[in-house]
């Protein structure tokens, strides 16, 4: 068994290994990875992740698990349902529950891949050799979706669920399956990003009544069609019990960010990904073992808090970012190497406030949930949440490494930047990138903005007599 060491490090007992042997060689035959693939994998985990922590270890198992799953997914499941990232959370999660098989293909691939493997760049290639031409402003994401089908490494599902509001162009992706594998049928899920300037920070925790009652009708319209024209049968139980599950996932990893307030910061960036993405897109390995990986984290970190341990520096400049990349790990580890303590990507916190009870029931209730988050409601929404992040861990910069073809958290970045600095007074470091398709980061033109932007907060600290 050449995998068996990896599969190790991903938390598998041996009777795992050999019961599940059979669906891994599958998979692996079909993904063409093989002993060297294998070593690569155990090399880079060994050399990005803190490998000695059991919460890592289950997390990496966990999206092991999805992407065999997955990749079995139509000869172990009766309906299979695809939805884009965020559509919204609680209704892959729901799907899940009511016993259906629901996933986003392309961040199962991303991560088993790109950031284990090291193999995600002939998913990009094949996908721009086929319609989505460079430079046309496709993200990593859209690509591996496309790739993943068009290397028959994913199956087809029975119906794919489309957001045509977070990412403008998810719907014209498949637009573009369609061309290639016709005849899946799809349900595009509307909203709108947009709203008067400042209307976020005047209301939050609470969100404009038409815009609750518009995206809640969309979701509604979701349930409806797959009940009456797919055979897919979930129910407000179903929908509660997602609510319920969710809310965990994303209150057990606050026990963990709030380990990061400490200095020295205890858990490096890619460890914190594998997480963040579980939590934002829960699919049925998630449900099952999520939350005891995130528990078993946040009872480490703690301990390492307790020992005065961390992975940076004492005194190093304290940051957020947007996002870690997801397919290249060594550009996390950049980011920490040159000094700086990346302790949270904004958009994966919990503010308080978001728990304010509310009126709403069922899928609106649903609806304001999904907006309170900043960067599902607007721009000012999504630089207030940054900037309410920014106070609570006390940072001291930001690096707005927002996705050139990422509509909510590319656009605008001089305005984010000025704002931020306007209302916090600290500095921030725009990068446009991919973090999905490194081939669109340079890393060394990369490496020394962040080193000279590290060096300029190491000043700052200085001048301060911090």
């Amino acid at each position: 068994m050449y995998y068996k060491e990896l599969f190790k490090l991903c938390n598998y007992s041996d009777e795992e290994i050999q019961k599940e042997a059979p669906r891994i060689e599958k998979v692996f035959k079909k993904a063409e990875i093989g002993p060297e693939e294998c070593k690569r994998g155990i090399e880079r985990l060994h050399k990005y992740f803190w490998m000695e922590s059991q919460g890592v270890r289950k997390a990496w198992g966990i999206w092991m698990k999805q992407f065999i799953d997955q990749v079995l997914c139509k000869e172990e499941h009766e309906k299979v349902i695809y939805y884009t990232y965020p559509l919204e959370p609680r209704m892959g999660t729901s799907i899940n529950l009511a016993g259906y098989y629901a996933a986003t293909p392309e961040f199962v691939n991303m991560f088993i891949l790109g950031l284990m493997f090291g193999m995600a760049e002939p998913y990009f290639d094949l996908a721009e050799s086929s319609g989505m031409a460079p430079g046309a402003g496709h993200c990593g994401a859209n690509k591996m979706r496309l790739g993943g089908f068009l290397k028959k490494l994913d199956p087809m599902p029975d119906v794919f669920l489309v957001s045509s509001f977070f990412c403008d162009n998810e719907s014209k992706t498949d637009e573009l399956i369609d061309y290639h594998f016709p005849g899946i049928p799809r349900i595009i899920i509307d909203n709108c990003l947009d709203s008067p300037w400042d209307a976020y920070p005047n209301n939050y925790p609470y969100i404009e009544d038409h815009r609750i009652k518009f995206f809640g009708a969309e979701l509604e319209n979701v349930i409806r069609e797959l009940d009456e024209k797919y055979d897919v049968h979930v129910g407000p139980d179903h929908l509660n019990a997602a609510r319920m599950e969710i809310g965990k996932l994303y209150l057990g990893f606050q026990r963990v960010l709030e380990c990061q307030k400490a200095d020295p910061m205890p858990i490096a960036n890619n460890n914190l990904l594998l997480f963040y993405m579980m939590i934002t897109n829960p699919e049925r390995r998630t449900m099952a073992e999520g939350l005891d990986a995130i528990n078993i984290l946040a009872a480490e970190a703690e301990e390492v808090v307790k020992q005065g341990k961390g992975v940076t520096p004492k005194g190093a400049p304290r940051i957020a970012w947007t996002m870690p990349w997801f397919t290249d790990p060594a550009i996390n580890a950049m980011v920490e190497e040159s000094g700086l303590a990346p302790v949270v990507a904004p958009f994966f916190w919990v503010h308080p406030k978001d728990m304010t009870k509310t009126d709403y029931h069922g899928f609106e209730k649903t609806a304001q949930s999904f907006m309170r988050m900043g960067m599902t409601h607007s721009v000012s929404g999504l630089i207030f949440r940054t900037v309410e992040v920014i106070k609570h861990f006390e940072l001291e910069g930001i690096i707005w490494n927002g996705m050139f073809a990422c509509r909510p958290v590319g656009g605008f970045p001089q305005i984010v930047k000025k704002e931020i600095e306007e209302q916090t007074g600290v500095p921030v470091l725009t990068v446009e990138t991919d973090q999905m398709d490194t081939r669109d980061t340079p890393m060394e033109l990369l490496r020394t903005r962040v080193e000279t932007y590290a060096e300029t907060l190491r000043i700052r600290k200085a001048a301060a007599g911090k």
